[in-house]
């Protein structure tokens, strides 16, 4: 005698999104239009994708610094002044 075959039971999903927070992002369209103001000349794909690396690790580095300034300076608040002192470093 053959045996029916049950339907296996599937876990159902969370309705949690599976995807990772993105962090914003300066636009690539004006990273290229400052980039090849300042640089006078076409740019290759390869050499702007570097320079969007670039871009991304100096701004991630910069707010770092700038939130770090601001704790050691007892605040919540990232003030010009920070930047100021920032920049002279």
């Amino acid at each position: 005698p053959l045996k029916l075959l049950q339907p296996k039971t599937v876990p159902k999903r969370l309705r949690t999104s599976q995807k990772k927070p993105r962090e914003p992002q300066v636009p690539r369209s004006l990273i290229k239009e400052i980039f090849r103001h300042f640089a006078k000349m076409s740019v290759t794909r390869d050499a702007l994708q570097i320079v969007e690396k670039c871009s991304e690790r100096y701004f991630k580095q910069l707010s770092n610094d700038l939130e770090a300034y601001s704790q050691h300076a007892g605040r919540k608040t990232v003030e010009a002044a920070d930047l100021e002192v920032l920049m002279r470093r």
